[in-house]
C-alpha cells in the first residue's frame, strides 16, 4: 500500500510531467529550428547545439516516461554525436538527418506515445521500504523525570535547562502516564528503584507515535551494581548514569537521542542547463528528505557551491556554455572544493566517454532514466561518506567543531558573500577565563570536559546556520550570519550568563568557570583579517576589564 507521503511524490511528479508533456511541441520545434540552423551555418557550433538539444530531449523525456520519443531522439542524438567533426558536410547527411528528426515529430503525434511508462528497475522491484519524506517536526527538547521525591534531582534539571532541555518533574506514576499519554517527551529520565517499584509498569514502546523503537529510557543511580545493571538493561533503559553525574555525560546521551535527521540532511547540488529534468531529480531528492538547489546556468556554479556548500553535486554532461566535463575540471582546481562528490547523470552511454568524464573529476555516473529510489541511494551514499570523510579532516577531534583552519575559511566565505548581498554578520571570539589553573588545580581531563562543556553549550543555544569553531585550546570563534552587531554582542551574553553558572565537576568537587568574548560585525570595504583582528582585540579588552565579560557595541560605539 502507498504511504501518504509517496502519494504526495507521484503526484508533485505527475504535475511536472504534464508540465513536460504540454511543451513537447515547443521541444520538437526547436529541434527543427536547430537542423534549419545547422544546415544554413554548417558550423561545428550548430551542429553541436543540435546536438545538445536532442540529447536534452532523450534525457528528458525518458525520465518523463515517454519512451517512444526518448527512443527516437536517442538515434537523432547518436547520429549527430558521429557527424562531429565534419559539420560543414551537411548536404551529405541532411536526407538521414532530416528522416531521424521526422521519427521525432511522428513519435510525438503517435497516439499514447507521452503516456508509455517508463520501464521498471527489476532491483527497484525489491525495494519494500518507503521514500523518507523531509521531517515535519522539529527535534523535542522535552524530558519526563521520575523522581522518588519532590525536588530530589533539583540539580540535575536545573542544568539540563541551562543546555537546553525543558524538564518536567514527576513522583507519581499516575501523573506520569497521564502525561505520556498527553505529549511523547523526547525521553524518560528515571531512577532506577523509583522505576522498578511502580505499582503499574509503564510500557514505552507504546506510547509513542514518533519513533519506532518507543520513547527512549534513561536511568540514574546512586549505589550500581552488576545485578542493577542488568536489572536496568532488562527494563529496557538505554543509559544508566550514577552520582555524582557528570552532567555532559548525560547531555550527550540526550543529544544523540534528539539528534533527527531533520538536522543532517544532505546538501545537494544539481546543475542541468534542462529546467524539466532539473526539477525532476530536485523533487526526488527533496522527498527524500535533502536540501536541493538548482543550478541552471553552469557559470553560476562556483558562486552556489560557495553560498550553499554542497555535499554533493549532480549535474549533466552535455550543457551550453560550459559543458560537464569541463565545470567539474574548474570545481576540482579549486582546493576547498577538492573532495566535493561530483555524480554525473546523463543519458551518454559510452563508457569511453563516461570515463573520459571521471577522469576529469567526477566519482560516478548515473544513467537516464533513472528510478528514484536508485538516485536517492546513489547520491545517499556518496554525501554520507564525504560528511563522514569531511568532519574526520575539518572538525575538531575533541569538542567536534569546526576547526581552527576551517573555521577562518567559514569567516572567509561568510565575508565574500556579505560583500556580495551587503548583508550584516557577525564574528565573536571567545575565551575561557583562568583556565591554566583549572588545568593545575584539576588535571587535564577536567579542563578537556570544561571545553566539551562550552562546546556543546554553544551548539545548543546558537542557530543551525551560525558556525562554530575550535580556534585553538580553550578559544572559540563563531560566524553569525544576518545578525546586527547588537543582537550578536546579546547572544553572547545570554550564552555566557547560562555557562557561567554551570557546575563543573572534579571528582567529588564542583566549581564553575566563565569565559570572556569579543563581538564584531562585517562593515563595507572590511576582509576576513579585519573582523578577526577586530574581535581578537575586543576579546582582550574584555579580558583586562575584569573577565566573564562581553565587549561589543560599546567598544564600537566608542570607536566611532
Amino acid at each position: 500500500m502507498m504511504s501518504v507521503q509517496d502519494e504526495q511524490l507521484k503526484n508533485q511528479l505527475e504535475v511536472l510531467r504534464k508540465g513536460f508533456v504540454s511543451r513537447l511541441p515547443d521541444r520538437v520545434a526547436a529541434l527543427e529550428a536547430q537542423l534549419t540552423q545547422w544546415a544554413s551555418q554548417a558550423t561545428e557550433g550548430a551542429l553541436e547545439e543540435f546536438h545538445r538539444g536532442a540529447h536534452s530531449l532523450t534525457g528528458a523525456a525518458a525520465t518523463y516516461g515517454c519512451m517512444a520519443i526518448s527512443k527516437a531522439a536517442r538515434a537523432l542524438e547518436q547520429h549527430l554525436k558521429s557527424l562531429k567533426g565534419r559539420a560543414e558536410a551537411v548536404a551529405q547527411h541532411l536526407e538521414a538527418t532530416e528522416g531521424l528528426l521526422k521519427e521525432v515529430r511522428q513519435a510525438l503525434d503517435a497516439p499514447d506515445a507521452q503516456h508509455e511508462p517508463a520501464p521498471a528497475d527489476a532491483s527497484a522491484k525489491k525495494k519494500t521500504f518507503a521514500l523518507r519524506p523531509t521531517p515535519s517536526r522539529t527535534r523535542s527538547r522535552s524530558i519526563y523525570l521520575l523522581e522518588r521525591s519532590l525536588n530530589a534531582e533539583k540539580e540535575l534539571r536545573e542544568h539540563l535547562q541551562h543546555f537546553g532541555y525543558q524538564v518536567s518533574a514527576f513522583v507519581d506514576s499516575e501523573a506520569l502516564q497521564a502525561q505520556l499519554a498527553e505529549a511523547a517527551p523526547a525521553a524518560v529520565l528515571a531512577d532506577v528503584e523509583a522505576w522498578r517499584d511502580l505499582d503499574e509498569p509503564i510500557d514505552l514502546a507504546h506510547e509513542s507515535d514518533t519513533a519506532e523503537s518507543g520513547i527512549p529510557l534513561i536511568f540514574i543511580c546512586e549505589r550500581p551494581s552488576f545485578e542493577l545493571r542488568l536489572e536496568a538493561v532488562r527494563m529496557r533503559g538505554r543509559y544508566l548514569f550514577v552520582k555524582p553525574f557528570v552532567v555532559e555525560r548525560i547531555v550527550d546521551a540526550l543529544d544523540s537521542i534528539t539528534d533527527h535527521d531533520d538536522e543532517k540532511r544532505y546538501r545537494v547540488l544539481v546543475v542541468d542547463d534542462h529546467q524539466p529534468q532539473a526539477e525532476h531529480s530536485a523533487t526526488v531528492l527533496r522527498h527524500a528528505g535533502m536540501e536541493v538547489r538548482v543550478v541552471i546556468d553552469p557559470i553560476d556554479t562556483l558562486v552556489a557551491i560557495e553560498d550553499f556548500m554542497p555535499e554533493l553535486i549532480l549535474m549533466d554532461v552535455y550543457m551550453p556554455r560550459c559543458n560537464g566535463m569541463e565545470l567539474a575540471a574548474i570545481i576540482r582546481q579549486q582546493p576547498e572544493y577538492v573532495g566535493i562528490p561530483i555524480v554525473f547523470l546523463s543519458t551518454e552511454t559510452d563508457r569511453s566517454v563516461q570515463l573520459v568524464a571521471l577522469g576529469q573529476g567526477g566519482d560516478d555516473f548515473l544513467t537516464k532514466p533513472i528510478q528514484p529510489l536508485n538516485l536517492i541511494e546513489s547520491v545517499a551514499i556518496r554525501a554520507r561518506r564525504y560528511r563522514v570523510l569531511r568532519t574526520l579532516m575539518v572538525c575538531d577531534s575533541l569538542t567536534g567543531l569546526f576547526n581552527h583552519t576551517k573555521i577562518l575559511d567559514a569567516l572567509a566565505t561568510e565575508t565574500a558573500r556579505s560583500a556580495r548581498n551587503g548583508r550584516e554578520f557577525c564574528f565573536a571570539m571567545l575565551d575561557l577565563d583562568h583556565f591554566k589553573q583549572i588545568n593545575d588545580s584539576y588535571g587535564h581531563g577536567v579542563g578537556d570536559n570544561v571545553i566539551k562543556s562550552l562546546s556543546r553549550l554553544l551548539q545548543q543555544r546558537l542557530r543551525k546556520s551560525d558556525v562554530i569553531g575550535r580556534y585553538g585550546g580553550e578559544e572559540f570563534a563563531v560566524v553569525m550570519p544576518d545578525t546586527s552587531l547588537e543582537n550578536g554582542e546579546r547572544v553572547m551574553n545570554e550564552i555566557r550568563n547560562t555557562f557561567c553558572k554551570l557546575m563543573q565537576q572534579a571528582g567529588d568537587k564542583s566549581f564553575t568557570v566563565s569565559f570572556s568574548c569579543g563581538v564584531t560585525s562585517m562593515r563595507p570595504g572590511m576582509e576576513a583579517g579585519d573582523l578577526r583582528e577586530q574581535a581578537d582585540a575586543r576579546l582582550y579588552l574584555a579580558k583586562n576589564n575584569g573577565r566573564n565579560l562581553v565587549v561589543g557595541m560599546q567598544a564600537a560605539t566608542a570607536a566611532e
